[in-house]
Parts: C-alpha cells; sequence; structure tokens
C-alpha cells in the first residue's frame, strides 16, 4: 500500500476516534472495500464490527463480514445499520452517484457519518501522468461503473 494511502487511513481513523469519542463498538461498513485493507487497518486499531462491499474483488479477512454487490443495485443491509460508512475513492467512478448516494442515506444511522473522498486531480502525480499519457486513467471507461 501506498504511503499516501497509509496517510489517509490514518488521518480517517484518528478523526474517527475524536468524532465517536473512542467508542470502539461501532459497526462500520467500507463501501468498494477491495480486499479490505482500511478495514484491516480499523481492525488493528480494535473496531471489532466491520463490514465491507465489493463488485469486482472479495474481501476474505475472517474479521470482516463481506458482501458482493453491485452498486447499480440496492445494497444488502437494513435501514440504519451502520454508524460509519466510508466510500473512498470510489463515487468518480459511478455514471449514476445519486442512487448510492441515497442507499448510503437509508443504511446510515440517524447520527451516523459518512465519509466520501476522491482524488486530487490537481496533484503533480495526475498533471504528470496526463501529460506523459494524455489520459487519467482512472477516468478511462473499464474503471467506470
Amino acid at each position: 500500500m501506498d504511503s499516501s494511502r497509509n496517510l489517509l487511513h490514518e488521518n480517517l481513523i484518528r478523526r474517527m476516534k475524536k468524532i465517536f469519542d473512542d467508542r470502539q463498538d461501532l459497526a462500520i461498513l467500507d463501501l468498494w472495500c477491495a480486499q479490505g485493507d482500511f478495514l484491516s487497518r480499523l481492525h488493528d486499531e480494535w473496531f471489532p464490527f466491520l463490514f465491507g462491499t465489493d463488485w469486482f474483488r472479495e474481501c476474505t479477512l475472517p474479521f470482516v463480514e463481506f458482501k458482493k454487490s453491485l452498486f447499480t443495485q440496492k445494497l444488502d443491509y437494513q435501514n440504519e445499520s451502520f454508524d460509519v460508512i466510508f466510500f473512498l475513492d470510489v463515487y468518480e467512478h459511478l455514471w449514476d452517484p445519486m442512487s448510492i448516494v441515497t442507499e448510503i442515506h437509508r443504511i446510515l444511522k440517524k447520527d451516523g457519518i459518512c465519509v466520501i473522498t476522491t482524488p486530487n486531480i490537481s496533484s503533480i502525480f495526475w498533471r504528470i501522468s496526463f501529460l506523459l499519457t494524455g489520459k487519467l486513467w482512472w477516468f478511462q471507461d473499464q474503471y467506470v461503473v
């Protein structure tokens, strides 16, 4: 995992602990969790109620309740199931982002929080990549669902 991703994870965990006053009984969902790198970090910080979903990869970590799910479908969770939902660097891949925002609203507890991040296409990495290739590779058709 790259250092910028590690830094993002550390900052998110630190802020979440502060917001929730170090509570460890939080039900946490990572949408599009891939193999579960962020969920693994949360587990290391002693958050025991971890859930993940992804449409492409499968998270096989024993401490994560994983469900395979397309983001074009209703998510297989009860209303108001989660205290925290993370949606990290996924939003920019969706053709219909409002449908997932509606689903997040449905499954998030009334006093819960949702964290949505997107890449910074103004960063030097993105600019050099575009200069050299003429493409922003995350925004090509094969990466959009």
